[in-house]
C-alpha cells in the first residue's frame, strides 16, 4: 500500500511539474510579437538630376522614442526592407562620401554631417580674421559631395497592400568658384603658389532640419592660372550660416623671388546675392602685383640666387560690383 501511496504521489508531482512547465511555455508565447511590414524605399533624384552615388543610408526614428533603425543600399535607387508597424521621421543620405562625418545620429534634430580641421597658411588665417572684425575662425576642409532628405512623417500600418517611402535627395554641399582677373605683373607670379581662404562659411550641417550651424568656418583653397592674367579656384562648401555675416576673400602670392603679398577681398554681397546659394560664382576684379627680379635670368646670369623672405603685405580691394 505504501509503495502504491508512493508511486501515485511520484506521478502526480511530475505531472505537476509538465503542468507548470506547459503553463511557462503557453504564457510566452501570449507576448504580442511586433509587427513588421514589407516596405519599399524610392529615392527619388529630380532635385538633383546629375547627381551619381554608390550607396545610400537611411535612419528611421520612431515617434514613440525608442532606437534609430538604420538601413543601407549598395545603389543610389533604392529597395525593400522590413519595419514594424508605427509612425517615423526619417531621414537619408548617401554614404559614400569620404571628408563627411556624421555626429548626433542618434537624434532627428541634432543629426549632423560635418568635416575635419583643416590647415591654413599663417598669413591667410590671420588677413581674414583682421577683416572680419577679430573673429576667431576655425578652419575646416571641403565637404565631398553629399545629398540629402528628411521625411517629417512616415506612417507605416500593418496592411497587405504595398506601402513605400519616398525620399527626394538634394544637394547638402555647395560648389563655389571664384575668379580673378586683371592680375598686373603675372609673370612674376611663382608657379602653383597662389593659395587663398573664404571666411563666414558653415561648420556643420543639420540633415534633420535641413539648416547650417550658427558658427563659422573659413575654407582653404588653392588657386591656378586660366590665362596670362586670370587666377581661378573651385571647392564645395556647406554653404553660408546666414545673412547677416560678412565674407572675404585672403589670396596670398608668392613671387619669383620668394617675397609674397596677400590681398583680401570683401565678397559678401556676392554670396548673398547669389541666384543659386548651391552653386555661388564669385569675381575679382584687379590685383596689382610688384615687379620683381627675374628669377631664371639673375640664376643664369650669377650662378645662383637665394631669394630672402620680405615681410608680406596685407593689401584690402574694394570691389565695384
Amino acid at each position: 500500500m505504501n509503495a502504491k501511496k508512493k508511486k501515485y504521489g511520484f506521478l502526480c508531482l511530475m505531472a505537476g511539474v509538465l503542468l507548470a512547465l506547459s503553463s511557462c511555455r503557453h504564457k510566452d508565447l501570449c507576448y504580442e510579437e511586433t509587427t513588421t511590414s514589407q516596405i519599399e524605399v524610392v529615392f527619388d533624384w529630380c532635385k538633383a538630376p546629375t547627381a551619381k552615388v554608390a550607396s545610400m543610408r537611411i535612419f528611421l526614428y520612431p515617434s514613440g522614442g525608442g532606437s534609430v533603425i538604420t538601413y543601407e543600399f549598395a545603389n543610389m535607387q533604392g529597395g525593400f526592407v522590413r519595419l514594424p508597424e508605427g509612425d517615423y521621421r526619417a531621414i537619408c543620405i548617401n554614404s559614400d562620401t569620404e571628408a563627411m562625418h556624421y555626429k548626433d545620429i542618434h537624434t532627428f534634430e541634432d543629426f549632423q554631417v560635418f568635416t575635419s580641421m583643416g590647415t591654413l597658411d599663417g598669413v591667410v588665417l590671420s588677413a581674414l580674421q583682421t577683416e572680419d572684425k577679430g573673429l576667431a575662425y576655425s578652419v575646416r576642409t571641403s565637404p565631398d559631395k553629399c545629398y540629402s532628405d528628411n521625411l517629417k512623417k512616415v506612417q507605416i500600418r500593418a496592411a497587405t497592400g504595398s506601402q513605400k517611402i519616398v525620399f527626394f535627395p538634394e544637394m547638402t554641399y555647395c560648389r563655389y568658384q571664384i575668379k580673378l582677373i586683371n592680375v598686373a605683373n603675372f609673370q612674376y607670379i611663382s608657379p602653383g603658389r597662389v593659395i587663398g581662404g573664404i571666411s563666414g562659411l558653415s561648420e556643420v550641417f543639420y540633415v534633420g532640419r535641413q539648416k547650417m550651424d550658427s558658427d563659422s568656418a573659413i575654407i582653404p583653397f588653392s588657386m591656378k592660372k586660366e590665362d596670362d592674367n586670370t587666377l581661378i579656384a573651385s571647392f564645395f562648401t556647406l554653404g553660408q550660416t546666414r545673412f547677416d555675416d560678412e565674407h572675404h576673400v585672403a589670396i596670398r602670392v608668392v613671387l619669383r623671388d620668394g617675397s609674397e603679398v596677400c590681398y583680401v577681398y570683401d565678397v559678401t554681397r556676392q554670396i548673398h546675392d547669389a541666384p543659386d546659394p548651391h552653386d555661388v560664382f564669385i569675381l575679382l576684379d584687379g590685383m596689382q602685383l610688384p615687379a620683381t627680379l627675374d628669377f631664371e635670368k639673375e640664376e643664369r646670369n650669377d650662378g645662383g640666387f637665394s631669394p630672402s623672405l620680405d615681410e608680406w603685405e596685407d593689401v584690402s580691394v574694394d570691389l565695384d560690383m
